[in-house]
């Protein structure tokens, strides 16, 4: 497994630890594991061809979860 791939995997069990205290049937919970579970399939299948288009779109999936995260912290969920 690369070093990316470790980060990344490791960054998706956070997410899920984090989430984990969501309360069960919050929407933003199950948005922000599928975000993180595409993000992780993405880097799995990343292609170094792609390129720089490639890293800005895994970028802006990662901005997404961070955005989602924001979201939640405002909404009091996570501290």
């Amino acid at each position: 497994m690369s070093e990316l791939n470790r980060k990344i995997f490791e960054l998706t069990l956070a997410v899920y630890r984090v989430t984990d205290i969501f309360p069960k049937d919050e929407v933003l919970k199950r948005q922000i594991r599928e975000k993180a579970n595409e993000i992780l399939s993405l880097v799995c299948e990343y292609d170094r061809k792609v390129g720089e288009n490639g890293a800005r779109f895994l970028l802006a999936k990662i901005q997404v979860v961070r955005t989602y995260l924001g979201v939640a912290r405002f909404s009091n969920l996570v501290k």
